[in-house]
C-alpha cells in the first residue's frame, strides 16, 4: 500500500481531544459537521459575538480558533486583533472562514494575524486537516511555555528583510506566467521547472524557502503526477520540512484533501486569484518560521536542562535519562553473555565426553 492509499485522515489521529472554539452566528452548523468525522478527537466550544469569543479564548485556552468573517454585528478583524494583541491568546492559530469572493477579507485577516483561511460552505475533510496541521504548532508552543514557565511568548511576525526563494513545478504555462506576474516585485525569488523529476533534481544542491507544486503536472517521462511528487518529498528527509503549497483543479476537491493530508501545507484553486496568492504565500511561511523559532528554542532548552551552566558537561538530569537505557543495554549484553557461556561450555563438554 503506497501513503497516498493510506493517507486518510480518519485513520490520522496525532491529539488527544483537540479543543476547537468556533466563533460564527450559527456555529451549530460547523460544530456537527466535526462531530459526524471524529467526535471521540474533539471538544467544541461556540461564541456568537466577539465579547463571549475573548471570554471563552482566554478562560478554555483552545487548540484552534474559527471566526466567520461575517459576524453579525461585530468587527470579526477587531476581534482577531484583540486576540493577537493579549499575552493570554496570542498563540492560538486562528483560521478566518470567509466566502470564496471575499479576497479583501483575507487580505486584512492576513495584516491581522490569522494564520490559515477556509472558503465557505466549509469542507469538512479539509477542515479536520488544516486543523491538525495547526494543532501541531499550538501544542508545540504550548509545550515551550510550560518549558520555560513563561507567562507569554511573543508571536510577532516579522517580515525577513532578505528574498525569499520559491521553487515552482508546474508544467502549465499559463499557471506559471500567473504567478511570476503576482511574485514581482515582492520579497520572493521564483524559480521553475516543469516537471518533477527535475524538480526533485534541483532539490539534491537547493533547498528553497516554499515549494509550490501543480497536482496536474503534464510529465512526459513519467507517470508521477502532483500527489506523487509530495508524497517523494515528505520521504525524503532533505526535503520534508520545506512548506508545500499545491495548486489544484475546483473540481477535484479529493486530491486537495489528500494533498493537506500527505503534509502540504495549504492549496490553492484554478484560475489562482494573486492577491489570495500572495495571502497564502505569507502565511504559509510565516507558521513555518514560527514553527522553526519555536523547535529551536524547545531544543535549546532541552541542551540546558541536561547540562552543566558552567562547565558545559552533562548534568544528573542526563545521568537520570539515560541510567534505565543504559541498564537496559547492560541487561541484554549479561544475558548475550550468558548465554555465550552456556554455548562455550556445553560443546566444552561434548569434546570431554567424546575423548
Amino acid at each position: 500500500m503506497t501513503g497516498r492509499e493510506e493517507a486518510k485522515i480518519s485513520s490520522n489521529v496525532m491529539f488527544p481531544r483537540i479543543r476547537i472554539m468556533i466563533v460564527d452566528s450559527m456555529p451549530d452548523a460547523i460544530a456537527s459537521r466535526i462531530a459526524d468525522i471524529q467526535a471521540a478527537n474533539y471538544e467544541v466550544l461556540t461564541a456568537t459575538n466577539s465579547s463571549e469569543a475573548i471570554d471563552k479564548a482566554r478562560a478554555s485556552h483552545p487548540d484552534v480558533i474559527l471566526i466567520d468573517s461575517e459576524l453579525p454585528g461585530s468587527d470579526s478583524f477587531e476581534l482577531i486583533q484583540i486576540l493577537k494583541d493579549d499575552t493570554q491568546t496570542q498563540s492560538i492559530p486562528v483560521v478566518l472562514i470567509s466566502p470564496q469572493q471575499a479576497v479583501k477579507d483575507r487580505e486584512k485577516g492576513l495584516a491581522c494575524g490569522v494564520e490559515d483561511f477556509l472558503t465557505k460552505p466549509v469542507e469538512p475533510n479539509e477542515l479536520v486537516a488544516r486543523v491538525h496541521s495547526l494543532a501541531r504548532i499550538g501544542k508545540l508552543e504550548t509545550e515551550l511555555k510550560l518549558r520555560t514557565r513563561l507567562e507569554s511568548q511573543s508571536t510577532g511576525q516579522p517580515v525577513p528583510p532578505e528574498k525569499q526563494a520559491i521553487q515552482m513545478i508546474a508544467s502549465d504555462e499559463q499557471l506559471v506566467s500567473e504567478l511570476r506576474a503576482a511574485l514581482a516585485g515582492s520579497r520572493y525569488t521564483a524559480m521553475h521547472t516543469q516537471s518533477a523529476d527535475e524538480g526533485l533534481e534541483i532539490l539534491k544542491t537547493s533547498t528553497p524557502d516554499l515549494l509550490i507544486v501543480d497536482l496536474r503536472l503534464a510529465n512526459v517521462d513519467t507517470d508521477m503526477d502532483g500527489l506523487d511528487l509530495l508524497e517523494k518529498l515528505k520521504q525524503h528527509k532533505s526535503s520534508e520540512d520545506i512548506p508545500v503549497l499545491i495548486i489544484c483543479e475546483a473540481e477535484d476537491a479529493q486530491s486537495r484533501i489528500k494533498g493537506l493530508d500527505m503534509g502540504a501545507d495549504d492549496y490553492l484553486i484554478k484560475p489562482v486569484n494573486p492577491h489570495e496568492f500572495i495571502a497564502r504565500v505569507e502565511a504559509v511561511l510565516r507558521r513555518k518560521e514560527r514553527q522553526k523559532k519555536l523547535e529551536s528554542k524547545l531544543q535549546l532548552l532541552f541542551t540546558q536542562s541536561i547540562t552543566d551552566a558552567l562547565t558545559g558537561l552533562f548534568n544528573r538530569n542526563y545521568l537520570y535519562m539515560n541510567l534505565e537505557e543504559q541498564l537496559h543495554h547492560a541487561q541484554r549484553a549479561v544475558v548475550t553473555m550468558r548465554g555465550f557461556l552456556s554455548a562455550s561450555m556445553t560443546k566444552r563438554s561434548i569434546r570431554y565426553q567424546e575423548q
